[in-house]
């Protein structure tokens, strides 16, 4: 029995001398530095963002729309859009990991572009028209963002850095007046961003006020620039 007590009393002896590697939170600093810490759980925020772009060239499959009657020949249309913009309102979910952010963005907006007309008869020559196109526009976006410049000084913080989001965007197609046949067709693309994102905090307590501004080079099905303008309150853990 003795030896089996002076054995439990060896384990924690030994556990107590045994040093449990711990996450602590990153020290406060003053001034300027550059982002090269490890990763931690150091707050998160709520944001309600405008997203606006320029006009996006894209690079999306045509939709075509045909008509038969078995008898006679086959009447088509087909559209190709050839430009887009959006400006859609969003709400974010950011997490601050320190070194990183990430955020989850739900956008929902209106759309407008351009694109060509193709009608076919299939008795005369097809006949093509630029026409103007609108509609609604929502999506999702994931970004992370890596504050390289960081600022602080007392309640006050900034910081710069380049962000990478993907995009997944939905448009919903109205009616095209032009057109005899109207097409059943909305329009779905994954699109890369990438661009300086700009932050500035002011902090009350645990509690964060934020304002954030991006320009992002948007890529892939669709291309050109996209801006957001952004307001909101973060937790620091």
């Amino acid at each position: 029995m003795s030896g089996i007590l002076a054995a439990l009393a060896f384990v924690a002896q030994a556990e107590r001398q045994i040093d449990t590697p711990r996450l602590e939170p990153p020290a406060s600093f003053e001034g300027f530095r550059l982002n090269a810490r490890s990763p931690y759980m150091k707050g998160m925020s709520v944001h309600v963002r405008d997203l606006r772009t320029s006009r996006l060239d894209a690079h999306l499959p045509s939709a075509e729309e045909l008509r038969s009657d078995g008898m006679n020949p086959v009447f088509r249309t087909r559209l190709e859009v050839s430009e887009v913009e959006f400006d859609a309102p969003a709400v974010a979910l950011a997490f601050d990991l320190d070194l990183f952010r990430f955020s989850a963005n739900f956008f929902r907006g209106e759309w407008e572009g351009e694109g060509a007309l193709t009608v076919d008869d299939g008795i005369r020559p097809p006949v093509t028209q630029p026409v103007d196109l609108e509609g609604d526009v929502w999506g999702l976006k994931f970004a992370l963002e890596w504050p390289l410049v960081q600022y602080r000084s007392g309640g006050f913080g900034a910081s710069i850095g380049p962000e990478f989001g993907v995009y997944w965007v939905h448009e919903e197609l109205e009616r095209i007046p032009e057109s005899p046949l109207q097409f059943n067709e909305d329009f779905d693309q994954m699109v890369g961003s990438l661009g300086p994102k700009l932050r500035f905090a002011i902090g009350v307590g645990r509690f964060e006020v934020l304002a954030e501004g991006l320009a992002a080079y948007l890529f892939d099905q669709l291309e050109g620039w996209s801006f957001e303008a952004s307001v909101g309150v973060g937790l620091r853990f």
